[in-house]
């Protein structure tokens, strides 16, 4: 009597579970139709000379009305600054020839980009209390973007920015030039 229901138990679900396969290995796979065009072209003189990775442990929180506990995040953000000149800002009048050496004066250091990167970022802790959890995630995210350019500025990107110009491009001109060739910023 037990061994009926029993039975018909496995065979629904025996039933059910090659359904579930079946529709699994058989079902198309979603497709994407992409249609693209160039918006703009940009001419560009940048030379990225250095990138610091930079970590940041965020908390975030928003405080909510009344008795209703506090939305927070917890993530540990990793982002990225690209430091480097503008080569297309210099001019003809930075450029000094003279017998034995070319003084070429660039200009100075900048950060060229900043970003997070989204691939290495964690999200550890997400309490919502109520309030939409990727609005406070895309909040971390976005102090997180500006404190990490804030941090490469303090770190004083400029510097090894400038010792790598020197060691990149100084024996390039030389041997462009074919006379010794001097940087100053």
């Amino acid at each position: 009597m037990l061994f009926r229901p029993l039975l018909y138990l496995i065979l629904i679900a025996a039933i059910a579970g090659a359904a579930i396969y079946a529709y699994r290995r058989f079902a198309e796979p979603s497709k994407s139709k992409h249609e693209l065009s160039v918006e703009q072209i940009q001419r560009m003189g940048r030379l990225m000379l250095v990138r610091f990775s930079i970590k940041d442990v965020v908390t975030q929180t928003k405080q909510r009305p009344l008795f209703l506990p506090d939305a927070t995040a917890l993530l540990i953000v990793v982002g990225e600054v690209y430091a480097g000149i503008d080569l297309a800002k210099i001019k003809n009048e930075d450029i000094t020839q003279g017998p034995e050496q070319v003084i070429v004066k660039l200009p100075r250091c900048q950060i060229l980009t900043h970003k997070v990167n989204l691939k290495k970022t964690q999200i550890y802790d997400v309490q919502w209390g109520g309030f939409k959890p990727w609005v406070l995630v895309a909040g971390a995210l976005k102090a997180a973007e500006d404190k990490i350019r804030e941090a490469a500025i303090d770190l004083g990107f400029a510097e090894p920015c400038k010792q790598q110009a020197h060691a990149l491009l100084e024996p390039m001109f030389t041997q462009i030039a074919n006379k010794k060739v001097v940087i100053k910023f």
